[in-house]
């Protein structure tokens, strides 16, 4: 049965998704045509970024064809080692997407790295997304990792500004949210870390306040809505709110003392953007995360590399780079 070419239809496409979209549709013509090419495919960027409506449109054109296909947030896979039955139903869908990879928890890591080996020796499509490459998830294990470079990996780059633009006005106009067109470019200039996320929050918040609003919105009415504007934030303060949201974390998670691995990674970028760009000393830094100036150092040094080895992560550091600059 051919795939119809409306299952793609809600995804909107920006210079920033044209590879992971590409990559995705040939996945979808390998299940159907039970001729993967390529497995697994990993797809990584910043969050907000179109990750989840490309895996969406991708399950439903799988679906289309004919076949199964099943999506799970990874922070929900906690299997029992015994959990028999929990393997053979992931085993056998024609296409598993295990979604925010960097969500996963450690005692899982071994059991999706069986669960990929058998999916792979029996030619099923996998997925995976996550905020960041495989390189830089840095909470689980090699064995796992390898296994998702040796696949496909493609970026979701951060977004720019025009295509935020793109973004916005159609959401926009598919929740029935009528800006002007000066309120476009003012809302999709704020700073995001290169995701789309905080401003659909906006949106919801703009809605709400339509009460009937027959015209377009307005910037001036939008800010009033929106409450923008306040006292202007710190230098630490807007780097710590530019990264939370880019890496899909808690501000105040950054400056607590949570070691969660995802937080970990996240804390380091804001340390490394707090003294590489913001030109904060080491022990400054540190005194605003609360750790020592060598903690700071070796997050620097960290995020140098890792901004070496993976693509995607460092275009997500230098979109929030940019803003703050």
């Amino acid at each position: 049965m051919p795939l119809l070419a409306d299952a793609w239809a809600d995804v909107v496409r920006v210079p920033e998704n044209r590879s992971a979209l590409r990559a995705a549709r040939r996945l979808a013509r390998g299940v159907e045509r039970h001729a993967l090419p390529f497995a697994p495919l990993v797809l990584h960027g910043p969050a907000g970024g179109g990750k989840s409506a490309l895996v969406a449109a991708l399950v439903g054109a799988v679906a289309t064809g004919g076949r199964t296909a099943r999506a799970v947030a990874a922070n929900d896979i906690d299997p029992r080692p015994t959990d028999d039955d929990l393997f053979a139903a992931a085993l056998g869908v024609d296409l598993l997407v295990v979604e925010d990879l960097q969500h996963l928890p450690e005692r899982a890591a071994d059991w999706l790295r069986r669960l990929l080996d058998g999916r792979t020796a029996h030619r099923r499509a996998t997925v995976f997304t996550a905020n960041v490459g495989p390189a830089a998830l840095v909470h689980l294990p090699r064995r796992l990792t390898s296994r998702l470079v040796a696949g496909l990996v493609v970026p979701v780059e951060p977004l720019a500004a025009a295509s935020r633009r793109k973004l916005l006005a159609t959401i926009a106009a598919r929740r029935g949210v009528r800006l002007a067109p000066a309120t476009i470019r003012w809302l999709a200039d704020q700073p995001t870390g290169g995701g789309l996320r905080p401003l659909l929050g906006q949106l919801d918040t703009l809605k709400a306040g339509l009460r009937g609003r027959a015209e377009p919105i307005d910037r001036a009415v939008a800010e009033r809505l929106l409450a923008t504007r306040g006292p202007a934030t710190t230098s630490l303060d807007a780097i710590v709110l530019k990264v939370a949201a880019a890496f899909d974390v808690k501000p105040k998670d950054l400056r607590g003392p949570t070691r969660l691995r995802t937080v970990m990674l996240a804390r380091q970028v804001a340390m490394y953007l707090a003294h590489d760009v913001a030109k904060f000393s080491l022990p400054a830094v540190g005194r605003a995360f609360d750790r020592d100036h060598s903690t700071v150092l070796h997050a620097v040094r960290k995020v140098r590399e890792l901004r070496a080895e993976d693509r995607g992560f460092a275009g997500t550091v230098r979109q929030i780079a940019e803003e703050l600059t």
